[in-house]
């Protein structure tokens, strides 16, 4: 009997876990929320939950700030071949969560060779900036000098004169908005005086910079010097689309549309000089004085592409021109590079880009070695090989006695490298030229450029035929031989046809 109890007592005992167990699993849960085990667990693991997320989110943000700074490197190297002038990364420092870096800009020694630097203060992904999800969000402005900023103190304190806000998406897409204050200067030393409108600009960008959506909108400026010399840009606004070109780099296809309400130069004036009011006011009595004058100005430029060759159109026109007080206007300025191979274009582009956009592209030319300048020779010839025209579709304006047309074209298909290494007189055999101009015999006149007789000695010679109150001629030279109106004509000859 008494080891029977022992026997059954070493199993209550050595089974005494597992019971507790059960016995544990049959209480009320609501024991436990009293006793706050069940609390403590659930806190524990939303701390640690919280830790890991945290942990994760900073060594994805770190990650991020890798990429962004590759993407910053390749966006920098983009704009150094688009512009043509160095634009640097100078200095990237790169944070937990946010990274501070430097661009530099070198301007040409033409535009003064200053340096221009931009500091960025970069917040990493995944969600930049705690806003929106996204690589990046970067605010951007200017690192100004003691002097500018004792220039632009009264006028706007301590706040930076443009900034720029971007936001770059996964794939290097994102967006950028650039704003300037209303920033007015005054040399008290000369009682110069200037005033910036501010400004806004937005653009939508594609990965890799392959696609662009953008606009303008700018209610101008004024300069005033102490001599009454001024200069006025009112109303500026546009818009640009463009995608570039599957397989290439340079070659960006689409349409910019813009216009411009005034623009006036005034050479001297007789008025004392006043503040700069807060607007750009209408002034009649100036613009009669005035050395330029332009109203409603509309300009478009359109780039197509078809079997390989592009197509690049440039159309201005303003519904008021005055220069020196003589009005041309309506006026109408059309001009296009035509058959402009892509390939050829893209491998000149990438070679010459900085030369291309120089002030002075015969200086630069001059500066490159004889490699380079033989390079450059045979892909320009190239480009002419394959049909490139330069066009003036159409440039018209009204005088007092009517209206004035022209329109021209030049080409070269067979010119060669060598051909380019002995400018101008290798053109000869090579140039193909077309003109035709129409202008009012009166005005011709009246501006002095031909009298009476003169002109009638034109229309005897065949160099000029009436047509009404006009005098119109066409010009044409292919390869040697020059016409005028359909007859040949000794190239040396026509400049004595001219007025002067």
């Amino acid at each position: 009997m008494i080891s029977t109890w022992r026997r059954r007592a070493g199993k209550l005992w050595n089974n005494a876990p597992l019971n507790m167990d059960l016995a544990r699993g049959l209480r009320p849960r609501w024991l436990d929320r009293l006793s706050g085990k069940e609390h403590m667990s659930k806190s524990i693991k939303l701390v640690a939950g919280v830790a890991l997320l945290g942990l994760a989110y900073g060594a994805t943000a770190w990650y991020m700030g890798g990429r962004i700074e590759a993407q910053l490197r390749d966006g920098h190297e983009h704009l150094t071949e688009y512009l043509g002038m160095p634009v640097t990364l100078a200095d990237y420092q790169r944070g937990l969560l946010h990274s501070v870096a430097r661009t530099q800009v070198v301007l040409p020694p033409e535009w003064g060779g200053a340096t221009i630097t931009l500091r960025h203060q970069i917040e990493h992904g995944p969600l930049p900036g705690l806003r929106r999800l996204g690589l990046a969000s970067i605010e951007s402005q200017p690192e100004l000098s003691d002097a500018t900023r004792a220039l632009l103190q009264p006028s706007i304190g301590t706040a930076a004169p443009v900034s720029m806000h971007t936001r770059i998406g996964w794939s290097g897409d994102g967006e950028l908005e650039l704003a300037s204050l209303d920033i007015r200067l005054k040399n008290p030393d000369d009682a110069g005086e200037a005033q910036l409108l501010p400004l806004q600009y937005r653009m939508r960008f594609g990965a890799d910079l392959a696609s662009l959506d953008a606009s303008l909108q700018w209610p101008g400026m004024q300069t005033r010097a102490p001599n009454g010399e001024r200069f006025q840009l009112q109303g500026l606004s546009g818009t640009d689309q463009y995608v570039l070109q599957p397989g290439t780099r340079y070659t960006f296809l689409g349409r910019s549309d813009y216009r411009l309400e005034r623009l006036l130069y005034v050479a001297m004036a007789t008025a004392t000089a006043e503040d700069l009011p807060g607007h750009l006011p209408d002034d009649p009595d100036q613009r009669s004085t005035a050395g330029l004058a332009l109203r409603d100005v509309q300009l478009q430029m359109e780039a197509t592409e078809e079997g390989g060759l592009m197509d690049m159109l440039l159309r201005m026109s303003a519904q008021e021109l005055q220069l020196d007080g003589e009005a041309f206007a309506p006026l109408q300025w059309d001009m296009s590079l035509r058959k402009t191979h892509v390939p050829t274009y893209e491998q000149f582009y990438a070679a010459f880009s900085s030369l291309l956009q120089s002030e002075d592209p015969v200086a630069a030319f001059g500066r490159l070695d004889a490699q380079e300048q033989e390079r450059f020779r045979q892909q320009a010839a190239a480009l002419f090989a394959h049909g490139l025209e330069l066009r003036l579709d159409e440039l018209s304006f009204r005088l007092p006695e009517g209206v004035v047309r022209a329109d021209a074209s030049v080409s070269a298909p067979t010119l060669t490298a060598n051909d380019l290494s002995f400018l101008p007189f290798s053109l000869l055999a090579k140039l193909q030229f077309q003109a035709h101009l129409s202008v009012p015999e009166a005005a011709l006149v009246r501006l002095g450029l031909y009298d009476a007789e003169s002109l009638q000695a034109l229309v005897d010679q065949g160099v000029a035929e009436r047509e009404g109150d006009a005098l119109k001629t066409a010009i044409s030279y292919l390869r040697g031989l020059s016409t005028i109106n359909g007859q040949p004509v000794d190239p040396a000859a026509l400049g004595g046809l001219l007025p002067y």
